[in-house]
């Protein structure tokens, strides 16, 4: 699990592996800190899921499936 507590999810991410998962979740506006890990975990080849806003999140470039999803509204939370 990669926390981020004082700022050092980057060094967490540096122990994973392929045999490890990101799962990534953001909303706009998009935190930078989420971004970043999603971008070095699929440049490690760690598979990253994310759960976002829509079609055109910054995070689906590197997430391991694109489907489609039901959106719920505030009845449904």
């Amino acid at each position: 699990m990669i926390d981020q507590i004082g700022g050092l999810g980057r060094f967490q991410l540096d122990v994973s592996g392929s045999s490890d998962a990101l799962l990534a979740i953001s909303f706009s506006p998009y935190a930078e800190e989420t971004l970043d890990l999603a971008r070095r975990a699929f440049e490690r080849q760690v598979p990253v899921f994310s759960l976002t806003d829509g079609p055109t999140s910054p995070l689906l470039p590197f997430s391991k499936a694109d489907r489609k999803s039901t959106r719920l509204n505030s009845s449904h939370v």
